[in-house]
């Protein structure tokens, strides 16, 4: 905890008075006469500043007004009730008249040094979570991540219920924390609900919490999300009798506690996650239709990775950067052999089975360099390749392209004469579409 004081007075009497209580509770102390030797003490880190309320360049409120983060005590001669009306005004910490009681002034910094460092970790906190899920973690220069970033640009800040749909593994709740972090409710909770490990029975309990009389019931999940985001996760997997209920609160914000006739007013935002198409689910009869109205106003899709292979590089710096921090570890560089060996496979895990082969070749090897030796095993063992048209579906030319590419000089063991005899191109040609496509 930083217990720097800075003392603004032109009297040196009450400057040296000052100073000396302060050592004797073990405050450093920093001096200054004016404003201007104020302002160039308060580039470095101080818990508060003890300030005379009239200075003959600028008054402390001035001083006050250009900092705005740091707790102010002015102090005060004589009855000015003006002056103090002035001050709370500006929000000052505490306004002391003199003489000054030593003890008061003392418990007064505490307080103030205690809430200086709770600022300080709320500001770490906040710039942390501002990287991990502020816009710019969401990598990807490709065209449907592109749409997708435009899309949570537009709807974050509302309160509209938003639908995310995407497969196993692409970080369906990163997104969803992402438009939690990006909206008036981010001070407020983020509380998940998992929709497919309900017990039969525990669901609505679990959600809506309970009445028990006089007793505390149980909250639920909609109290505990108030002022914030509710997340239901998997909310294909809800059970029939069980939509009614959420229905009505997507509908009316209003919900009834299991064991209450009572409705409570439900202050949440609600995000909603699914792998599967509700609109199947409700041909199936297993989903109720008029919930998937309600539930799919906003729909974001996440494409899943092998949609997207050009984002995969700025992807593996990103989660490289990620797990080298929580495990405390150098940030590795990678090669592009490996590199191209990360392009080529399939990704049926998504972003989450890319997250768990890095962690592994990160925490796993023994060198700064991450190439093709660092490899996990399946990574290496050449894929099965899906005939046809519909692997081809959804790809970009230049996609297409450069996995042509791949496969070729897989099939020559990497001989570049005989793969650009193959596809029909000169070897020059090849040399600048390896560089362009990271395949060297």
């Amino acid at each position: 905890m930083v217990r720097r004081v800075l003392i603004v007075d032109e009297d040196a009497q009450q400057r040296e008075d000052l100073t000396r209580w302060l050592h004797r509770d073990g405050f450093d102390v920093l001096l200054a006469e004016s404003t201007e030797q104020a302002e160039r003490a308060l580039t470095g880190e101080v818990c508060a500043v003890v300030c005379a309320y009239h200075l003959r360049a600028r008054d402390g409120v001035h001083l006050k007004e250009s900092h705005q983060g740091i707790p102010f005590i002015f102090t005060i001669a004589g009855d000015r009730s003006q002056d103090e009306q002035e001050a709370l005004e500006a929000g000052v910490f505490e306004i002391l008249r003199w003489p000054i009681h030593p003890r008061r002034l003392v418990h007064l910094l505490r307080h103030a040094a205690q809430l200086t460092e709770m600022s300080s970790l709320v500001h770490q906190v906040r710039s942390q979570l501002g990287e991990r899920f502020g816009f710019r973690s969401l990598v990807g220069t490709s065209r449907p991540m592109r749409n997708l970033v435009d899309r949570i640009r537009h709807v974050a800040d509302t309160q509209a219920t938003i639908l995310i749909e995407g497969e196993s593994g692409t970080e369906t709740e990163r997104i969803a924390r992402i438009l939690h972090q990006n909206n008036a409710r981010h001070l407020g909770p983020f509380v998940p609900f998992h929709c497919e490990a309900l017990p039969p029975g525990i669901g609505e309990l679990e959600l809506f919490g309970q009445e028990a009389g006089d007793r505390p019931g149980h909250p639920g999940k909609i109290r505990q999300a108030r002022s914030g985001t509710l997340f239901l996760e998997e909310v294909d997997a809800l059970p029939r009798n069980f939509q009614a209920g959420l229905l009505r609160l997507l509908e009316t914000r209003r919900y009834c506690p299991v064991g209450s006739s009572k409705e409570v007013v439900a202050d949440v935002r609600i995000i909603a996650t699914t792998s599967k198409d509700l609109s199947e689910l409700v041909q199936q009869g297993s989903f109720s239709r008029d919930l998937h109205f309600a539930l799919s106003g906003i729909l974001l899709r996440i494409p899943p990775l092998r949609e997207r292979r050009e984002d995969l590089c700025g992807l593996v710096q990103l989660l490289m950067t990620e797990i080298a921090r929580e495990n405390e570890r150098p940030e590795p560089e990678i090669t592009r052999g490996a590199l191209g060996y990360l392009q080529a496979f399939e990704w049926p895990g998504n972003v989450r089975q890319l997250r768990s082969c890095l962690e592994q070749m990160i925490l796993m090897g023994r060198n700064i360099v991450l190439d093709v030796p660092d490899l996990p095993e399946p990574i290496l063992r050449p894929q099965k390749p899906v005939q046809g048209p519909r692997s081809l579906a959804g790809m970009t030319m230049a996609e297409i392209e450069r996995v042509a590419i791949y496969q070729t000089l897989e099939k020559t063991g990497g001989n570049r004469r005989l793969t650009a005899q193959l596809l029909g191109i000169g070897l020059r040609t090849l040399h600048r579409k390896l560089g362009q496509y990271d395949l060297r």
